[in-house]
């Protein structure tokens, strides 16, 4: 019973959790190095970046999955949403990095380079 208890107690609080991280939202959040990427060449931006861009896609798809299913949302929180902030990110990061360099990033599709 005990046991039980505990258990309902710690889903309760990483739903709670959850919730407050989702509605805080990540804009205002700087997980990042700003200065991680500024002695990168434009090469090793544009390899930095397909890297980032497919583990961003990978992360998508799997909270895509996993909010299929029952405590989706949860999963997403405790599994995924940390690293998929820190991935989009080092995205912009690299994106800014880029700008100032003028580099062309190749790695992003021409769709890609319209909507950012």
């Amino acid at each position: 019973m005990i046991r039980s208890h505990r258990l309902v107690s710690t889903i309760v609080s990483l739903a709670v959790f959850s919730g407050l991280t989702a509605c805080a939202g990540t804009e205002g959040l700087s997980l990042n190095n700003p200065t991680k990427y500024n002695f990168y060449s434009c090469a090793l931006l544009n390899e930095n970046g397909e890297l980032l861009t497919k583990r961003e896609r990978e992360l998508e798809s799997l909270m895509q999955k996993a909010a299929q299913g029952p405590g989706g949302e949860l999963v997403n929180a405790i599994a995924y949403r940390n690293e998929y902030n820190i991935t989009k990110g080092d995205l912009r990061e690299i994106e800014r990095v880029g700008a100032e360099k003028r580099c062309v990033l190749k790695y992003r599709s021409v769709s890609d380079q319209v909507v950012r």
